[in-house]
């Protein structure tokens, strides 16, 4: 009689800590698609705004144009589309090779970003959203920025860039380091923070 005790007071147990499990699981997998929903929104919205202004500033004035807005306008758009969220949610843009150097990765992007380019250099296809749960009130999902054909002018290798172009980076920019690229190179990570309180 008691081992038969001690057996289904072991089973319940047993299926009590894996029912526990999967729905700790479970919040984890709803909390992640409610950040990845929100990181999403907030990305769109960025980009959205810097391709229309950055468009306008290549269409007026040409590459050096477009120069002049990342150098002028990007950290004000930044700002603005910062300030359109609800507390606790921002959005920057980071990479290992800045030009600006407040874009330059802290450690723990510098981490993700190393692993980034590590699998990208074993032929991984990068996935469009990575989540990292910094703790419990605390996610960054990470989106890989990829060099594009357009983004040679400015980032590209010395036969690739604009030299007027160039020319308005390097005295804006002395120890720029974000050139060399090609298509398709991992050239930083979008970073939406979303803090709960």
């Amino acid at each position: 009689m008691r081992k038969e005790f001690l057996l289904s007071g072991l089973v319940a147990a047993v299926l009590l800590s894996s029912t526990l499990y999967a729905k700790e699981n479970h919040n984890k997998k709803s909390s992640f698609s409610t950040d990845k929903k929100i990181a999403k929104k907030a990305i769109k919205t960025l980009m959205k705004d810097m391709k229309k202004n950055f468009k306008s500033a290549m269409k007026k004035d040409g590459a050096v144009g477009a120069v002049n807005f990342c150098s002028n306008k990007a950290e004000e758009i930044i700002a603005n589309v910062n300030k359109s969220f609800k507390n606790g949610v921002s959005i920057k843009r980071v990479t290992l090779k800045p030009r600006n150097p407040k874009d330059k990765a802290n450690d723990s992007e510098t981490a993700i970003l190393t692993s980034l380019e590590g699998l990208q250099g074993n032929g991984v296809v990068l996935p469009k959203m990575l989540v990292q749960k910094v703790d419990k009130t605390h996610t960054r999902v990470f989106k890989p920025i990829i060099v594009q054909a357009k983004c040679l002018i400015c980032h590209g290798t010395q036969d690739k860039l604009d030299p007027k172009a160039y020319e308005a980076i390097k005295a804006k920019y002395p120890n720029d380091k974000a050139t060399g690229y090609k298509v398709g190179d991992l050239r930083g990570a979008f970073v939406v923070d979303i803090v709960k309180k």
